[in-house]
């Protein structure tokens, strides 16, 4: 038996602030699954059982196992690991192990065998340690972890480590099993996994030496994006990577910051998003435009609007001669046609966009317009106002423009005839239905261009013609 400290007492600050880092107390999972699949461990069990007023976890793989020289040299001594010269092992850092100090434990054991040796550490509450040599041949390694929790404190225990198993290992290059014994609440020995993928409609799948990647359209900024290494999750987050694309990476070269917290952004990780830029710039933009030229040639309008939706400027752009952007009368411009009219008339108000079916839409058209169809201002027909730089998607607002109604009532055309004498509006006095909209009960508004209403007590801009509500109640009085 051999009695110690886990470090010495220049380390032991080290040690308490190290422990400290691990804000989140189950994350000891994560760590202790990563070291068997360092051990090349296939199978990793995470078992959760009650004694008495204390709580036990265990954590047995079947991999290598250590020696004495391992356990002294590496496990015992702070910051050294065997793995520090092998990038494909992501403990690197040697501190993986201290994480489950953070739980506070009573006691921890951990019996392992090698090359027909085996042997039992045990760390009491003060992380002072004992090494035990065995007499029976020990397979793989067992980790347990005492707590002094029962109760509704052991389940919050066990169903947060059992969250975490699952969040972090999902993907783990090895079987992972969680099961609790406790009577009432426990769980069956189950499965812990999920498939490598993004929830994307458009992506590409593309597997090397040591690399692994699902890349697809999310139309979304930011958008999900998630780091690995052998299946281990580094770091899930929403980031603009590449605008607009969602990704999942594998990668042996990537790394755990040393506080766990983030992916370490060094060369390798450069090297590995510079991959991913590859597969959007290649095949999952040609995957795009495909799918779109498709839902276009077919005439399926769901589809079309889904692909526009998800599309983003850099990444997925339309060509400028596919008919793919919908107008209000059932047309369908391309960019070539849309942009000379987008650029001349509204450099200054942007895109105009009409819902399906709408009169204003097919009376803007008529006049010479070019107005886009959607439901609303981020519809995916938007994606012409970023791609042409015209500014903001404007809403064709429910005022008629040039005139309309074509029949005013007699008192605005006398109204315009006695303005126009006065030079008072040198843009023309206008009638139009304000519809049920915002500026429904309002009596006048000034309109410079189509989708542009402007509230004339807001404005110090007298520019633009004066559009009068014949809808209002007054209006109706003076022209009865």
């Amino acid at each position: 038996m051999s009695p110690g400290p886990l470090a010495g007492p220049l380390a032991q600050d080290a040690l308490d602030a190290l422990v400290q880092q691990f804000t989140q107390r189950s994350a000891f999972v994560r760590e202790l699954v990563q070291n068997s699949l360092d051990a090349s461990a296939s199978r990793i069990d995470l078992r959760q059982v009650p004694d008495g007023r204390d709580w036990l976890i265990e954590v047995i793989d079947d991999g290598e196992g250590m020696d004495r020289a391992i356990i002294e040299g590496c496990l015992l001594t702070l910051f050294r690991s065997s793995k520090e010269e092998d990038l494909t092992k992501i403990g690197k850092f040697g501190v993986g192990f201290v994480s489950l100090f953070a739980l506070e434990p009573l006691e921890v054991s951990v019996e392992t065998g090698r090359d027909g040796q085996a042997w039992r550490v045990v760390f009491d509450r003060h992380r002072a340690y004992r090494l035990y040599a065995l007499d029976m041949p020990v397979e793989g390694t067992t980790v347990q972890i005492r707590c002094r929790a029962s109760g509704p404190a052991a389940r919050k225990l066990a169903e947060e480590v059992d969250q975490a198993l699952h969040y972090w290992c999902r993907f783990a290059r090895a079987e992972v099993w969680s099961a609790c014994e406790a009577s009432g609440w426990g769980w069956p020995l189950k499965e812990v996994s999920a498939p490598f993928d993004i929830d994307a409609s458009i992506k590409v799948v593309e597997e090397g030496p040591g690399f692994r990647a699902v890349v697809g359209l999310s139309g979304h900024r930011p958008s999900l994006v998630g780091y690995h290494n052998r299946g281990l999750t580094l770091l899930e987050t929403r980031e603009d990577v590449i605008p607009g694309v969602s990704f999942r990476v594998e990668a042996r070269t990537l790394e755990h910051t040393l506080t766990r917290d983030n992916v370490l952004r060094d060369a390798h990780f450069a090297t590995v998003i510079q991959r991913i830029r590859t597969i959007a710039a290649g095949p999952l933009r040609a995957r795009w435009h495909a799918a779109l030229q498709a839902a276009c040639e077919a005439g399926d309008d769901e589809a079309r609007v889904h692909l526009l939706k998800v599309a983003m400027p850099g990444v997925a752009e339309p060509p400028d001669d596919l008919p793919c952007f919908a107008s209000p009368t059932g047309d369908h411009h391309t960019l070539s046609t849309l942009r000379p009219g987008l650029l001349r008339r509204f450099r200054k108000s942007g895109v105009l966009w009409a819902p399906p079916g709408s009169a204003l839409g097919a009376a803007l058209e008529a006049a010479g317009h070019r107005v886009l169809c959607g439901p609303s201002p981020d519809h995916p027909d938007a994606l012409v106002a970023h791609l042409l730089g015209c500014g903001e998607l404007h809403e064709a607002s429910a005022l008629w423009w040039c005139a309309e109604p074509a029949l005013p009532p007699p008192v605005m055309v006398e109204a315009d005839r006695l303005g126009r004498a006065e030079d008072l509006e040198p843009a023309g006095l206008f009638a139009a239905h304000f519809g049920d909209g915002p500026h429904g009960r309002r009596l006048a508004l000034r309109q410079q261009s189509p989708g542009v209403p402007r509230l004339i007590e807001r404005s110090g801009d007298e520019s633009g013609v004066l559009v009068i509500n014949v809808d209002h109640p007054l209006v109706q009085a003076l022209a009865g």
